[in-house]
């Protein structure tokens, strides 16, 4: 994570070298071109991009163990879309809204589309591949729902699909600073909960049977999941697989004891490295992050699939 961060200030339209880094950090001058690119615009970036990378990782976590579905995530959920739906709407019709309106009501976005989905889920007693394909149905109304917008409003089409695709270009520390304090807060929340990570493998009865109130622990979790998932969103946009790749690719490497801190620190690491590809590709004008990372968790999707579909499901 650190090496990503470091290549990420370091490579651009500019190149640094690591006493342009030192110089930057420990002796700011903003007068200096070199120090306002680092400090103003570069490290807004890998700041927001370690805290994305480990919301959605810890967000795509906790939504595999709360609903029990190894395809559970906000991407497959229509919470994504449904944020970035909201995100736009705020846009087009409400256009002096302030960013800290526009999470507000990109939260309520996210958890209303949740809650749709569970209702739907549990009306018809959907499978967990039913499960899947209901959120990809809301997720399909939702991009149908933003093509409409597009097409309406073809001057601002350009820049909305930017976005659409997850960009950190233009973040700035003003942005770090609504979603700094309720990440950390959330971080701490799910680092003291997460001793009983495993208890959500329990069924309502087993836990009764064993004297735990399993209940409210699975809607804190779930409320934590999906206020990660929102704020994130809300600001750089959808990342599509991203929280259903890392939690997979952590599980193998790490006891359940520690799966949460693994899972921030290789969701960082995982975001920093599509970033600094963006650079690499193409310096000048960099593709959207999400479309590089994309590129990377189609394949792992794939593998993730078959692993979990049953044979005669595939």
């Amino acid at each position: 994570m650190l090496l990503f961060a470091i290549g990420n200030l370091k490579y651009g339209v500019t190149h640094f070298n690591g006493y342009d880094l030192l110089s930057a950090f420990f002796h700011t001058d903003l007068s200096l071109v070199s120090h306002i690119t680092l400090i103003e615009v570069r490290l807004p970036m890998v700041l927001m991009a370690i805290i994305a990378g480990a919301s959605l990782a810890i967000s795509g976590l906790l939504l595999q163990r709360v609903t029990q579905n190894p395809l559970a995530c906000p991407s497959l959920s229509g919470v994504e879309y449904g944020t970035a739906c909201c995100v736009i709407l705020c846009y087009m019709f409400i256009p002096h809204v302030s960013k800290l309106g526009i999470m507000c009501i990109s939260l309520m976005g996210g958890l209303f589309t949740y809650l749709l989905t569970q209702a739907i889920v549990k009306k018809i007693g959907a499978t967990t591949t039913g499960i899947t394909l209901i959120g990809i149905a809301f997720d399909a109304l939702y991009f149908s729902l933003i093509q409409a917008i597009l097409l309406a409003f073809p001057y601002q089409a350009q820049s909305i699909l930017y976005d659409l695709n997850g960009s950190l270009q233009g973040i700035t520390f003003n942005d770090i600073g609504l979603v700094a304090l309720p990440f950390v807060v959330l971080f701490i929340v799910v680092l003291l909960l997460g001793k009983r990570l495993d208890l959500l493998n329990l069924d309502e009865l087993q836990a009764s049977a064993l004297g735990v109130s399993i209940k409210p622990y699975r809607l804190i979790m779930l409320a934590v999941s999906i206020i990660l998932a929102t704020l994130v969103t809300s600001l750089i946009g959808p990342l599509l697989f991203f929280s259903l790749v890392v939690p997979h690719l952590v599980r193998s490497l790490t006891s359940s004891r520690y799966i949460i801190l693994f899972c921030a620190i290789y969701g960082a690491a995982l975001l920093l490295m599509a970033q600094l590809l963006t650079y690499l590709v193409s310096p000048l004008t960099p593709p959207p992050v999400g479309l590089v990372m994309l590129l990377i968790a189609a394949p792992m999707l794939t593998i993730i699939i078959r692993r979990h579909l049953p044979y005669d499901e595939r």
